[in-house]
């Protein structure tokens, strides 16, 4: 009897045994000596070809959100798969903001909602189970690298649901499967309804709208990135409450300019009032928390103003700069060294 092969990955392990008696199967020697590799071949292609465990877990960070680049949705290779390199209208897929069961267009700044997809399969092929991921996100600069992480997911997950980083731009993080997780409904063909719904807290006051990605893969479950596969994705886009998007706020407020954006030591904020204002200047983490007030309702004269602050002591990591004066706020992205 031949060894057994382990192949292990993050979401699973392939363990193959193979039970070959010579006499029995009368099989010649030299054929025998080959059979290992081939198993070992046939179970390290099924390997590569899987992302069971999750898109942006299993790629190194990669995300197929369409949230921070245009790589969207569980086709991409070169020859496609999961259905191909398109998505396809077979899965149709929405994406909402609940709030207490109840649809939303808008946020109030630290508001509780649901994050909630909802996916149909509309074609004959059979997909008893499937894959998914969500990002929300500014959506100044969406589906660019340009964008960064809106609000804060739930750490209290589904079972079967992880939250991932997106490690192309590190600003993001995606909620994903973390194994093929079964239907919500149907037998697998037409008609199946595939649903998950994810706690998020809304970010803080100011950031403007935000935007919501969700990509779906309805698998066969065969494990393989079978044509057999349906993927699809969508966007919404959710305003602030009570605000306008942040580019509008700033141009009320005036030009406002944040240096360097690479921190060491100091950080210098430079902007124009149209009016006499209190002015207050905050950094703030990317789940909107404040980490420390750099200025608190300072009195201002119309006009060009500039102000230094020592970080020499803050921590590395990715800021928020808020700038506040009378009711109009801008918002800059820095990171600390």
């Amino acid at each position: 009897m031949a060894d057994i092969l382990h192949l292990y990955d993050k979401s699973f392990v392939l363990i193959f045994r193979v039970h070959i008696h010579k006499q029995k199967l009368n099989l010649p020697h030299m054929k025998l000596k080959y059979l290992p590799v081939a198993v070992f071949l046939g179970a390290f292609a099924l390997l590569l070809s899987s992302y069971a465990g999750g898109y942006t877990n299993g790629s190194g960070g990669d995300c197929r959100t369409g949230a921070v680049s245009s790589s969207v949705g569980c086709g991409q290779s070169a020859s496609g798969c999961h259905g191909g390199t398109s998505p396809t209208t077979g899965i149709t897929v929405s994406v909402e903001l609940d709030s207490a069961g109840v649809p939303v267009n808008s946020y109030q700044p630290g508001g509780s909602y649901t994050v909630k997809m909802t996916a149909i399969n509309t074609t004959s092929n059979n997909l008893p189970v499937f894959g998914f991921g969500l990002s929300s996100v500014t959506a100044a600069g969406a589906g660019t690298s340009a964008t960064h992480q809106a609000g804060t997911w739930s750490s209290s997950l589904p079972n079967g649901v992880q939250n991932s980083i997106e490690l192309s731009t590190a600003l993001t993080t995606v909620i994903e499967h973390q194994v093929q997780l079964p239907k919500t409904s149907g037998t697998g063909t037409a008609g199946t309804t595939y649903v998950e719904s994810i706690g998020w807290t809304a970010p803080a006051a100011g950031s403007g709208a935000i935007k919501l990605f969700a990509v779906i893969n309805a698998a066969d479950g065969d494990g393989l990135a079978s044509s057999a596969d349906k993927w699809n994705n969508t966007s919404a886009t959710i305003n602030e409450a009570g605000a306008n998007a942040i580019s509008e706020i700033a141009a009320d407020l005036g030009s406002v300019n944040v240096y360097p954006t690479l921190l060491a030591n100091t950080l210098t904020t430079a902007f124009d009032l149209r009016q006499d204002a209190k002015v207050s200047i905050e950094l703030l983490s990317l789940n909107g928390q404040t980490v420390s007030t750099l200025l608190s309702q300072e009195a201002m004269n119309t006009g060009a103003q500039t102000r230094t602050f020592t970080v020499g002591d803050l921590s590395a990591g990715i800021y928020l700069v808020r700038v506040q004066a009378g009711e109009h706020t801008a918002i800059s992205k820095v990171v600390k060294q």
